[in-house]
Order: C-alpha cells, then structure tokens, then sequence
C-alpha cells in the first residue's frame, strides 16, 4: 500500500473511530455515574464536562435568536477533543465506553447512520484506489456493453421463439395432415369391403334367381347354369382375393404412414429438447447478464453522483467568473462614462475659451474703429 493511500485510509479510520465515540459517549447524567466507577477520575470529570455543554447547546439552539451559539459550539468541539485525547491515552477507558454502550437513542440515529456511510465509503475508496487503469477501463466497457448483450440476447430469445412456434405450428399441420390421410384410407377400406359385399350379395340374389328361372323353365339348362355358377364362384373368389389384396396393401400404406408419423413425433421431440436445452441455457445467460447489468448499474449510480458533483463544482465556478466578467465590465463602462465626461468637459471648456478670446478680440477690433473714425473727423 502507497502511503498515500495509507493516509486517506488513516483519515477515514481517524473519522470512524470519532463518529464511534460520538455515538457511544453517554448521554445522560445516571449513565455517567454508573461509568465513573469504571473510569478515572479525570475522564469522567471530562464526560461531565462535556454532557454539560452538549445540554447547554441544545438548549441554545432551540432559541435561533439567542446569543453565543458559536462559543457553544466551539465548546462542545474543544470537549470532545479532549475526551477524545483522554481515550486514546488510556485504550482500557474506551473498552469500557465501547463495551458497556447503552443503546441507540433516536438523536444518535443520524450518527449511526453518518457512521455506516463512512464504513461503505471506506471499502468503496479501497476499491476504488485498488482499481487500475487498466481494470477501470474494463469496467466501463462492460458497463457500455452490457444493455447492448442484453438486448442482442433478447433479440435471439425472440428469434428462437418465433423459430419453435412456426417448427411447432408445421408439426400440428402435418400431423392434422396425416390424420386426414389414416381417416380417408380408413374409409376407403370401409367402402371397399361394403362394395365387395354388395356385389357378392348381388351375385348370390343373381344366381339364385338364374337357377330358379332355369329350374323353371328347363331341366336342360340346369349344367349351363351350374357351369356359370362355379365361374361366378370363381369370379367371386378372384375378386374376394383381390379385395383382400387391395386391403393387405392398404393396411401396408396405413402402417407405413403410422410409422412415418411416429419418425416425425420422434423428430418433433427431439428438436423440442434441443430447443429447451437452449432456451435454458440461454436464460441461464441472461439471468448472469442481468445480475452483472445490475452490479454495473450501482457502479454506474455512484459514478454518476461523483461526475454531478463535479458538474456542480464546475457550474458554480463558471459563476464566479461569469460575475467577475460582469463586475470587470460595469468598472470599465463606469470608467469609459467618467472619461467621457471629462473629454467633454474639457472641450466645452476649450470652446467657451476660445468663443471668449473671440468675444475680446472683436470688441478691441471695434473700439479701434471707433477711434479711427473720430480721427478722420478731426
């Protein structure tokens, strides 16, 4: 550590430790006769002293019109100095100060708060005097980069998205379509064997009625009729074995479509997995970016009360120079007036000397011709 920041550190230590006392001392009267047990005599002789002019204060600030506010405060400042140096000369007085403390009173929340400020500010400083260069530009890329991560991450959530819901929408239209098919291949198989069985029904009334008009009207016939009987059995029987073939191969194409289905269900489920691992990964992501967005941000809150403060330091000594301009301008203006005046003073002044020489010079011009004239007379 470079002694530079070995002082600042001291300072802020310094500071702490004297906000510790400050909410620490006691602030009443039977308190300090409990620690006078404790203390020696001229420490507690010096908590008196000074519980009796922070009383004195308080009572004077109460009235703003009172005289000797200041000297109170002076006061109250010189005590505490001096319990302060007591302390620190006898380190076994301030353990007992510290150690039997009696709880926070609502007038000492403001230095318990004033002290956690200075705790956080202190670790904020190390850190902030810790940090390089190098880290420090670091920081603000990340800090710029980030909202820009964000949002190119969001727009791949988006673009993942609207991908899985147009993938999921493809699927339900061709598994609908499948369906269509296995129903429309179910019914054209109903419609096959009803047909077959139309026929063959149709056949049978046929031949009956055949065999009896030919029993009716001829025992001649009967072998012509038996004959074509056995060829309509034949025909029914080949159409019954093709019937039975278009069904094995209708049932084939139903297999092989139920099959396809359940390829592209497999297909669907495995892209959907995929599609989840990504997603959580890239949630996962984004929940690390968001935390890392937040970090930046309070970084970038401090930072920002930092750079408004100089902005105000800046802004009001614009203003002292603005109105020194301003001042520097009347003092010239106000001079430029005054030699004006005497300029014009001056040739008044000049033209009234030499309207009067010309006054006198005109007049002994004609007292001269006056004399003349009573000469020629003469």
């Amino acid at each position: 550590m470079s002694p530079k920041i070995q002082r600042i550190v001291g300072v802020l230590d310094e500071c702490i430790y004297s906000m510790e006392l400050v909410a620490l001392l006691p602030s009443e009267e039977t308190r300090l006769q409990s620690l006078s047990q404790k203390l020696r005599p001229e420490m507690t002789s010096a908590l008196a002293e000074d519980l009796r002019l922070g009383k004195e204060y308080e009572t004077l600030s109460l009235d703003p019109e009172a005289e000797g506010q200041e000297a109170a405060a002076e006061a109250v400042q010189t005590s505490f100095l001096n319990v302060s140096r007591l302390l620190r000369s006898c380190p076994s007085s301030a353990e007992v100060v510290l150690k039997d403390s009696e709880p926070l009173k609502e007038d000492r929340k403001g230095v318990q708060e004033m002290l956690e400020w200075l705790k956080d500010y202190r670790s904020f400083l190390l850190q902030q005097l810790y940090m390089t260069p190098r880290e420090e530009r670091l920081h603000l890329q990340q800090m710029r980069e980030a909202p820009l991560r964000y949002e190119s991450n969001q727009e791949a959530l988006a673009a993942l998205e609207r991908e899985m819901a147009a993938t999921i929408e493809a699927m339900d239209k061709e598994i609908s379509w499948l369906s269509k098919v296995i129903d429309w291949l179910k019914r054209s198989m109903d419609r096959i064997e009803k047909r077959a069985e139309d026929f063959v029904a149709q056949k049978k009334n046929n031949a009956e009625r055949r065999n009896e008009s030919l029993q009716k009207t001829s025992q001649l016939k009967q072998a012509q009729i038996l004959e074509e009987i056995s060829q309509l059995e034949l025909q029914l029987e080949s159409l019954i074995k093709r019937g039975l073939e278009d069904e094995r191969e209708q049932r084939k194409r139903c297999t092989k479509l139920r099959g396809m289905v359940e390829d592209w269900i497999d297909v669907y489920d495995t892209e959907i997995e995929q599609k989840q691992t990504e997603l959580e990964e890239t949630t996962q992501l984004y929940e690390m970016e968001m935390a890392e967005l937040s970090d930046l941000q309070k970084y970038h809150a401090v930072r920002e009360v930092e750079y408004l403060q100089v902005v105000e330091r800046r802004r009001i000594e614009k203003e002292l120079r603005e109105k020194e301009e301003r001042e520097r301008g009347l003092r010239i203006r106000a001079a430029a007036v005054i030699l004006q005046s005497f300029w014009k003073g001056w040739r008044v002044r000049k033209a009234m000397k030499e309207k009067s020489k010309k006054s006198t010079e005109k007049k002994k011009g004609k007292g001269k011709g006056k004399k003349g004239k009573g000469k020629k007379g003469k």
